[in-house]
């Protein structure tokens, strides 16, 4: 999907090689790192997204690396127009479900009153009409731009599973 966003880290080879050295690099302690990583994304994500709604999902991609996925939940798929912004669009057929309508009972658009309701049959809206473009008012992206809050989160859980290794 083109509207996805990443970031990739330098240094974390590094870091793992160290972990390994002393015997702490285990998948429990990749998946706290990437967790702690992605609450700090989520928590300056949610202070400008459009609602609470930014979830985190940590997968365990193998036995040395964990990936975390920030964004909307499922159900707020709507939010990518607010990232990524929209330009103008309309129905794409010419004649719209609405003017099919309206043509069938005997009615046009220009009927002040006609255009004023809103047309249903079946439970469904039976019209489509033009949309505004929407400008995007990224929320994501600046979140992901803290790489220094979400390096230090993430170095943190690494410097504990050293020290409790390590002793």
């Amino acid at each position: 999907m083109s509207n996805t966003i990443t970031t990739k880290f330098e240094g974390l080879n590094e870091l793992t090689r160290r972990l390994r050295a002393v015997g702490a690099a285990s998948q429990s302690v990749f998946m706290k790192a990437a967790t702690a990583g992605a609450q700090v994304v989520q928590r300056h994500a949610n202070a400008n997204a459009p609602g609470p709604h930014i979830g985190i999902e940590v997968k365990a991609e193998n036995a040395e690396r964990a990936v975390a996925s920030v964004g909307p939940k499922k159900e707020k798929w709507f939010y990518r127009f607010r990232e990524f912004g929209t330009k103008a669009h309309g129905p794409k057929h010419k004649r719209t479900r609405f003017q099919s309508y309206l043509r069938r009972v005997g009615a046009t658009v220009s009927d002040r009153r006609v255009s004023m309701l809103r047309w249903y049959e079946n439970g469904q809206p039976i019209f489509a009409r033009r949309v505004r473009g929407v400008s995007a008012k990224p929320f994501l992206q600046p979140a992901m731009q803290r790489t220094d809050e979400i390096v230090e989160a993430v170095g943190e859980v690494y410097l504990q599973a050293i020290m409790e290794k390590t002793g």
